[in-house]
């Protein structure tokens, strides 16, 4: 996406916000001030990216990690970024149940069944491990992208 036009990604920034500031007038929401300050929260770093580049910024920080994690054992690294999906996962469902329907993590855990719970914990678990191993790749490719630019700015430095 960082690579489509910034006038189409503006376009697509503008008309995603006003789909979720509309949104809730349509649906009735337990905490809608949670909801709105969630919006806010993203897109400011959304449109940080966007219109201030800093993507550039956020991929030299990545390169700077990126050559020393990816020295570690690849288990490691796949462990890392699937516990992360994970707390992704449970943070993105655990501030939508409550900003909708009032529930904190705690209700939820004890509205579900032992089975649905059980079912549920494998189902992340198995969601987590194939997103940690297919980040190892989608960060090879984003390193070797970027130490490729690294180079090529290197080289016409040098001419």
């Amino acid at each position: 996406m960082m690579n489509a036009p910034k006038w189409f990604r503006i376009v697509l920034l503008a008309a995603t916000f006003l789909f979720l500031v509309i949104f809730p007038m349509r649906v009735e929401f337990a905490q809608p001030i949670f909801y709105y300050v969630g919006i806010v929260f993203i897109y400011s770093f959304l449109g940080y990216l966007i219109l201030l580049g800093g993507d550039k910024r956020f991929d030299e920080r990545f390169h700077e990690k990126w050559v020393v994690r990816r020295q570690q054992p690849r288990w490691k690294n796949t462990l890392r970024m699937g516990v992360r999906c994970a707390v992704i996962i449970l943070a993105v469902v655990s501030f939508g149940q409550f900003a909708a329907n009032g529930m904190t993590p705690v209700d939820i855990f004890n509205e579900l069944s032992l089975g649905i719970l059980t079912f549920l914990s494998f189902f992340i678990v198995a969601i987590s491990w194939v997103a940690g191993y297919a980040s190892w790749y989608e960060n090879e490719k984003r390193y070797d992208r970027i130490d490729l630019q690294k180079q090529k700015q290197q080289h016409e430095k040098s001419h």
